[in-house]
């Protein structure tokens, strides 16, 4: 399951594991939910949605499912992202099933992923009223004042949460990345730096860290940062990618590409890294059109969306004069990510190639009508995930 925005949060998974196991002597009952529940766990763990989702639908046709039953089975659909039925389940139950935290931490997370971030910190403040807040409650709540604008309440849950356990990666991550968000920079970075040095084998930490550097233009001590996650998770592609890219904004066009191919060579699976090399071997050699369609190819025939990948290969054939076939490439680009301004903006370019002036004008109507920076926008949006 996606993180929520802003903060990182405890997801679905790792709350039914925090759970209490539900023991019973009593025999299964008729609609088998004590062997369909593990089940329906199992395929999802898998990544078989609908088979989960089946059997998650069959039991909840059931009229004999016992409560913490039913509890258990809106953690299935939260991890299958069905947030309303999710929460129509816990409540369906009493408030201590399986007890008062984890229910209400359960509607808080649901009603969280629905937006409903006044309603999140209302159950919350609703059950601080009963029991003090676990860390995982702590650190939804400031989640849910964050993004409900009410940024101070949020930095003082996050101090005290670091205060109270300062052994606890999670809180640190969340008060970066809260600091970000309000513009806090220097502050985010100095903090960062600081949680490295108290977590320095916690990748996610060493990525979130590097990210606060680049946004403070510390691009020696970004470099370091995502080195050394790569040395920690060296099949990961994040760490890979976020290596490379800091070569690349620092004009080291040759050590990015060497990095990305080490990568790729190494199997690692993801787009943006065949995307990446791809414009490093444009910088290197500005006429390697070859090159760096060869890479594009790759990236695209991968099975994943390539975006990226798909732009630029569009923007590399409108450039040579193509606009007819750069026009599929750009077009699924922009419909796959209609926000992302590079493909907007390649595919107005193309519209207007062509002909269709009344296209063109309109997409350039929504970004203005300098060239945008691929490589950074990428960039942004990868930092963007690694915070979330």
């Amino acid at each position: 399951m996606k993180r929520p925005r802003h903060l990182p949060c405890i997801v679905w998974i790792l709350l039914a594991a925090a759970a209490r196991p539900c023991h019973s002597a009593s025999p299964p009952d008729a609609c088998a939910a004590e062997q369909s529940l593990p089940e329906a766990a199992r395929e999802l763990k898998l990544g078989h949605t609908a088979k989960a989702r089946a059997i998650a639908d069959g039991l909840r046709r059931c009229q004999g499912l016992k409560p913490r039953q039913r509890f258990d089975l809106g953690l299935i659909y939260g991890r299958l992202h069905d947030f309303p039925d999710a929460l129509a389940l816990f409540r369906s139950v009493d408030a201590d099933v399986p007890n008062l935290q984890a229910h209400a931490y359960a509607i808080a997370l649901g009603q969280f992923e629905l937006t409903d971030y006044t309603g999140a910190i209302e159950t919350l403040e609703h059950l601080r009223t009963q029991t003090p807040l676990d860390s995982d409650s702590t650190n939804l709540l400031a989640a849910s004042e964050s993004k409900a604008g009410r940024y101070q309440e949020a930095y003082a849950l996050l101090v005290e949460q670091v205060r109270k356990n300062p052994g606890e990666p999670l809180g640190y991550l969340n008060l970066i990345t809260l600091l970000t968000d309000v513009g806090q920079l220097d502050q985010a970075d100095r903090l960062a730096v600081r949680a490295v040095e108290v977590f320095p084998g916690n990748v996610q930490m060493l990525l979130v860290a590097g990210a606060a550097s680049t946004a403070v233009g510390h691009l020696d001590e970004a470099r370091g940062d995502f080195a050394a996650a790569v040395k920690n998770s060296p099949n990961l592609a994040g760490p890979r990618f976020f290596l490379a890219v800091t070569d690349y904004k620092a004009g080291q066009y040759s050590m990015a590409a060497d990095e990305l191919r080490a990568a790729i060579a190494a199997g690692i699976v993801d787009a943006d890294l065949e995307y990446l090399l791809a414009e490093c071997l444009l910088k290197i050699d500005p006429g390697d059109s070859a090159g760096a369609l060869k890479e594009l190819n790759r990236a695209i025939k991968s099975g994943s969306q390539a975006v990226q990948a798909h732009v630029l290969r569009g923007k590399l054939l409108l450039e040579q004069g193509d606009a007819r076939d750069a026009l599929p490439d750009l077009e699924k680009a922009h419909r796959l990510d209609p926000d992302l301004r590079s493909a907007t903006y390649n595919l107005a370019r193309a519209y207007a190639a062509l002909g269709r002036k009344a296209e063109a004008r309109l997409l350039f109507e929504r970004i203005d009508r300098q060239s945008v920076d691929m490589v950074n926008e990428l960039n942004e949006l990868r930092i963007k995930q690694i915070m979330q």
